[in-house]
Parts: structure tokens; sequence; C-alpha cells
């Protein structure tokens, strides 16, 4: 694995550990559409799961993690993300990029 160009928030996926850093305005340029949906993930409270969500949640991700590992493939990203992770990767990811109000919690594990 390649080492990290961008600081960023350290959260561990299976049993690798990552540098998730903020998207750069290129990044969120592209994914403002997917950002305006996600509104409501990142608002909390109870939402119904959907495919497209998934899909929307992975795209954000993958946007992010590979910044810092050029490498990753979305395949892999999907092998590695989870119900239990995808919160704390798409709160840091939003967090430091200064989508959400405030500062990014920091991760655990």
């Amino acid at each position: 694995m390649t080492e990290p160009c961008f600081d960023g928030q350290l959260i561990k996926l299976g049993n690798r550990e990552f540098v998730i850093p903020p998207l750069n305005w290129r990044r969120i340029r592209k994914l403002m559409p997917i950002l305006e949906r996600m509104k409501g993930i990142t608002a909390g409270g109870g939402l119904t799961i959907t495919e497209p969500m998934l899909d929307d949640c992975l795209t954000v991700i993958y946007e992010a993690v590979s910044r810092n590992y050029p490498d990753i493939t979305r395949d892999e990203l999907e092998d590695l993300v989870d119900l239990g992770n995808a919160p704390k990767v798409i709160m840091a990811v939003m967090g430091l990029s200064g989508l959400l109000q405030g500062e990014p919690a920091p991760a655990e594990g």
C-alpha cells in the first residue's frame, strides 16, 4: 500500500488502516449531486437503506480514499466497508471536507 500524500483521519477497515483525507475541490464539484442526496444520511435518524444510497456512500468513500490510495479499487472497498464502519468513514469524509457543522469526531478502530 502506498504512503498517504494527504493528512486525514486514521480509520481501520477490515485489517487495514487508512488515512481518510478530505475531498478536494474537484471531487466535491464532481460529487455535488450525490452530496445533496446524502444530506439525510449525515443528518442522523433512522433511514431505510436502499441500493442507491449504498452506491452513493461507496462513491463518496472511494473518492476520498483514492486520494491517498490511488491503486485501491471500488471492488476492494466494497469488501472492506460494512454497515459498522461506513458511518465513521462517511462522517470523517464529510467533516474533514467541511460539509458538516463542527469538527469531525475522532475515529475509533
